[in-house]
């Protein structure tokens, strides 16, 4: 974790506390409307094996385009290029939590979740929320651009790395029904 991250965390622990308790919320819907039963393997798109630790009912692949080591012997951590999940079609539930708005061809994303996926958990910030979680400001996803560019130079609660911030594409209800 940086120095920013433990600071924010520091000063701000119901952030981090209401944080966990919506993660909390969130993996109980999935594994109700999706399903998901001891021994069930997952695909974890754009996850990190810690999200884990705290489910050993489930065979989990971790799926990134930059290495996380797996410290727990239920998940395994897999390489990819960020276009084709190295997965045979229809071989597991794929889960992918908030990392939707990272990617920039969301439908080639959502084509190929569908292809691999048995049953699928896409979550994403949504943007008409208020508050944009990557920089942790209110109506962030909302300024112009040249705001958003100063204001992620300066505000002190980014989540890193800052230059991403211009990439990121919260979806809408409306974005999502179109692309599954």
């Amino acid at each position: 974790m940086s120095f920013q991250a433990d600071y924010f965390s520091s000063v701000y622990p119901w952030y981090c506390g209401l944080s966990d308790w919506f993660r909390a919320r969130r993996m109980a819907a999935c594994v109700e409307l999706v399903g998901l039963q001891p021994g069930m393997c997952i695909v974890d798109v754009g996850g990190t094996p810690m999200f884990w630790a705290d489910y050993p009912q489930y065979r989990v692949a971790c799926v990134n385009i930059v290495p996380f080591p797996s410290h727990q012997p239920h998940v395994i951590s897999v390489l990819y290029d960020g276009r084709r999940l190295p997965f045979a079609e229809k071989s597991a539930v794929v889960f992918a939590n908030s990392v939707i708005e990272h990617v920039p061809d969301q439908a080639a994303f959502a084509r190929e979740i569908e292809r691999v996926a048995t049953g699928y958990w896409v979550q994403a910030p949504y943007y008409w929320f208020p508050w944009e979680p990557h920089a942790r400001c209110p109506g962030f996803q909302f300024l112009p651009t040249p705001v958003r560019r100063w204001l992620a130079r300066v505000w002190p609660w980014v989540l890193p790395p800052r230059e991403e911030l211009d990439t990121i594409c919260l979806p809408t209800v409306r974005d999502f029904s179109r692309i599954f």
